[in-house]
């Protein structure tokens, strides 16, 4: 508060991030404040590492800039050249969660390499950290060296234990600094130079959340001519699909690559798109025991899928031969999609969408059709003839013509016209060489499985189809279990709105999913793409 008072947004810009669901920063959401550049509410491992690798890139584009006007300071570059640059004050509370390993080793070790740049030479180009916690005893296990903490050299505590204030202030100093700690609320002890100055004793200024208000108003109204580009993060708050579509103008679209919108990353960056094209083989695995996640990351795909024009959707869900679906009622609504969604009811139904899947691949491989297609197979825990098919083992075809209706879903013939029985291929050779080579003629697959166990039997050994399924989602499960899906992750630390997701050849990441929404609201704004003219 006292910055932003006393300091133009030319001379100060304020990073603000609370790693432990807090919500001291939370008054700042209310109004357009200039110098905040980013508000991070409850903020998560990964993305404080964002943010430290993009002040070192800021500290490296400074010292660019110094380099070219021939100055080795911020004072002296802007008196040099007249241009302000501000200095950024990054405000980290309860800081030790960016630095322990327990959740995320490589993160931690990587926040701690990034924070030593940035605590040795980012002052030099104007970049300062403050990072608050409420107890020293927690750093000694930290990634953060003790060397790194000793060139913290501005020490403030606040009433605490001797150990605290030993490791605060140094042997020589802690007797006196108990001594000056006591007193009424915010009494607190300064060294503005650790272990070669004299401790300070003051007490902290308070301001009640109605004058700071105020005072926000103030400062907004004051630098209402600057633009304010607050950046806001808050690891518990997700997005509805059909918000972001609407607020970015989402609708149908006819590319030749199908565009499915995941979340958002953990970190200051565009919203994680995944993309099926034919570039390399596309295959994606959803493995997770909450049952919630892997509905709604199946589901996300099917819809964004279905939102281009040239992308045929057929869904087996392992969920319909128990029972009824939870998705039963989504997929009705997709049947606003006609023939373009088709969903199998029965297994002699699955086999027909794998009959007709094959004959769509080889006619592709005889033509170049840009259109795409997307298998969709959940709950494969519960779907006994998918399993066979991929550990190879045959399936009578004639063995499951009377689990049939007779009728078709959405109107579609199942390519039924076919006389498949000539094929010299079974159902489940098929199944796999689409598998294999789908991905060259625009046929993906994506399978979810609440089961590690589920996807080892019968995805690794036989035909080990686990390795043509290179992009993989994983949450909810043992660290063992998700290390064995994606190298070097650990899930127990994830939160319920969080997933690990890896193509296969990048550094695994994290990533927040939309949340589809209920059928009423998808219904809304499905037919207001049909008003507009785009779905006919």
């Amino acid at each position: 508060m006292s910055g932003m008072l006393c300091h133009s947004p030319d001379e100060l810009h304020l990073y603000l991030m609370d790693f432990k669901s807090g919500t001291e920063f939370k008054i700042y959401e209310s109004v357009k404040i200039p110098h905040i550049q980013l508000l991070a509410l409850d903020a998560m491992q990964e993305f404080g590492e964002s943010i430290l690798e993009n002040l070192v890139s800021e500290m490296e584009r400074r010292g660019g800039l110094f380099k070219e006007a021939g100055q080795s300071s911020l004072s002296a570059y802007t008196q040099s050249t007249g241009k302000p640059l501000p200095r950024i004050l990054v405000l980290m509370d309860e800081f030790q969660i960016l630095f322990n390993d327990s959740a995320n080793r490589k993160v931690a070790m990587n926040c701690a390499e990034l924070t030593k740049r940035i605590v040795t030479e980012g002052r030099a180009f104007g970049i300062h950290l403050m990072m608050a916690t409420q107890t020293t005893k927690v750093i000694s296990e930290l990634t953060l060296s003790h060397g790194i903490i000793e060139q913290m050299r501005v020490r403030i505590g606040l009433k605490c234990g001797e150990d605290d204030v030993r490791y605060l202030y140094g042997d020589r100093n802690d007797s006196k600094a108990l001594e000056m700690m006591k007193g009424p609320i915010g009494t607190a002890v300064m060294n503005l130079e650790y272990m070669e100055s004299n401790n300070i004793g003051f007490r902290a200024a308070y301001i009640s959340k109605e004058k700071q208000a105020e005072y926000l108003t103030l400062i907004s109204e004051k630098y209402a001519d600057k633009p304010a580009v607050t950046q806001t993060f808050e690891g518990n708050r997700t997005i509805l699909l059909v918000d972001y579509m609407l607020q970015n103008k989402i609708g149908l679209s006819d590319e030749s690559t199908i565009k499915v919108s995941m979340g958002t990353l953990i970190k200051v960056a565009p919203p994680f798109v995944m993309q099926f094209d034919r570039r390399r083989r596309h295959n994606l695995l959803v493995c997770g025991a909450n049952e919630k996640m892997a509905e709604n990351l199946t589901n996300l795909c099917i819809f964004s899928a279905l939102l281009n024009i040239n992308t045929d959707v057929y869904c087996i869900d392992g969920e319909s031969l128990i029972g009824d679906s939870v998705s039963a009622p989504l997929y009705e609504c997709m049947s606003t999609f006609a023939s373009r969604f088709k969903s199998a009811k029965n297994r002699q139904e699955i086999i027909n969408f794998i009959n007709d899947v094959y004959s769509i691949y080889t006619e592709r491989k005889k033509g170049g059709e840009i259109k795409q297609t997307l298998i969709t197979i959940k709950n494969m825990q519960f779907l006994d003839i998918i399993k066979k098919m991929f550990k190879g083992e045959s399936v009578d075809e004639n063995e499951f013509s009377g689990d049939s209706t007779g009728e078709t879903t959405s109107g579609f013939d199942f390519g039924m016209s076919e006389d498949y029985s000539s094929s010299s291929m079974s159902v489940s050779e098929k199944l796999l060489q689409l598998i294999d080579d789908g991905s060259n003629y625009g046929i993906f697959f994506i399978v979810s499985s609440l089961e590690y166990q589920s996807v080892k039997e019968n995805m690794y050994y036989g035909e080990n189809i686990l390795s043509k399924f290179p992009e993989r989602i994983v949450f909810a499960l043992s660290n063992n279990d998700a290390d064995n899906l994606i190298d070097g992750v650990a899930v127990s630390g994830l939160r319920d709105n969080t997933v690990f997701y890896s193509d296969g050849v990048k550094s695994a990441f994290q990533f927040k999913p939309y949340i589809m929404p209920d059928v009423s609201v998808l219904n809304n704004f499905i037919e207001s793409l049909s008003a507009s003219g785009e779905i006919k």
